[in-house]
C-alpha cells in the first residue's frame, strides 16, 4: 500500500541513512531529488542542494506549500541538522512542517506490506521498535525501546520487519520476513503529504528529532553540570 500523496511545492529532507536525499516537487507535483553523500552531511552541503532543486523546480521560497522532514531515530547530529534546516525554512517561508518518523518513510518506500515492524537505534540488547499500520491513507507509527524477547509472541500480527543489513541478525529473531529499510525523499514526501492532508503538521518551534535515548553528548553535559 502507498499513500501516494505528493503535494505540489513540497520540500523533502530525508537524511536518515548515511546517503541521504533532498527533494522538491514542482507546481505540477513532479519531483526532483538530489543525493547527499555521508561525507557531505553538513548543513553547508544540504542548503546548496535545496537551492539547486528549488531553481530546477522554478519555485521561490515563498511558494512552498509544505516541508517534510524525517525525524529519526538516526544519528544525533544528522537529525539535528535536518530539523534545524526545516525549522529555518519554515520560519522564512511560513510553510508548515510534517515531521515524519523515519520508519514511516521507510514503510512508504516499501509500499505494499502492512502492518510492519521496524528496528532502529540498537544499543546493547535494546533497540527502538516501531509498529506501523496503514490506516485512512496514513502510516500510523508508534515506537518504544524493546528487546527481541519482548517482541516474540506478537510477531504473527505483522507481515514483515524493516531493517538495514547491519541489523538483520537481530531482526531474524522475530521469525517474520525481513524487508529493506530504505527511506527516500519521495517516500518521505508521500508520507508527509498524508500527514498534511490529515492536518498533522508541526509548528517550526516544536519540530524536534526523535531520540530513543538521551544523546551521549547531552548526557555528558548534564553530568558535568551536576558536578559543579
Amino acid at each position: 500500500m502507498s499513500s501516494d500523496s505528493i503535494i505540489p511545492n513540497t520540500l523533502s529532507i530525508e537524511l536518515t541513512l548515511p546517503t541521504g536525499e533532498v527533494g522538491v516537487s514542482n507546481k505540477n507535483g513532479d519531483v526532483i531529488t538530489k543525493t547527499i553523500q555521508s561525507s557531505s552531511r553538513e548543513s553547508d552541503a544540504v542548503l546548496p542542494a535545496i537551492d539547486e532543486l528549488m531553481k530546477a523546480a522554478d519555485l521561490t521560497p515563498r511558494e512552498l506549500s509544505l516541508i517534510t522532514v524525517s525525524i529519526g531515530p538516526s544519528g544525533f547530529t544528522t537529525m539535528r541538522i535536518a530539523t534545524t534546516i526545516a525549522k529555518h525554512v519554515s520560519f522564512v517561508t511560513g510553510a508548515p512542517i510534517a515531521c515524519v518518523p523515519s520508519a514511516a518513510s521507510a514503510a512508504e518506500a516499501l509500499g505494499e506490506y502492512e502492518p510492519l515492524l521496524s528496528i532502529e537505534a540498537v544499543k546493547g540488547d535494546s533497540f527502538w521498535l516501531s509498529t506501523l499500520r496503514f490506516t485512512n491513507n496514513l502510516w500510523e507509527c508508534e515506537g518504544a525501546l524493546a528487546t527481541v524477547a519482548e517482541v516474540q509472541g506478537r510477531q504473527e500480527e505483522f507481515s514483515g520487519v524493516l531493517c538495514n543489513s547491519k541489523l538483520s541478525e537481530i531482526a531474524s529473531g522475530f521469525e517474520i520476513p525481513l524487508q529493506p529499510y530504505a527511506p527516500t525523499a519521495i517516500s518521505l514526501m508521500r508520507a508527509g503529504g498524508s500527514y498534511f492532508l490529515q492536518g498533522e503538521t508541526t509548528e517550526a518551534i516544536h519540530a524536534t528529532p526523535l531520540y530513543p535515548r538521551e544523546p551521549e553528548a547531552v548526557r555528558k553535559w548534564n553530568a558535568q553540570r551536576n558536578v559543579r
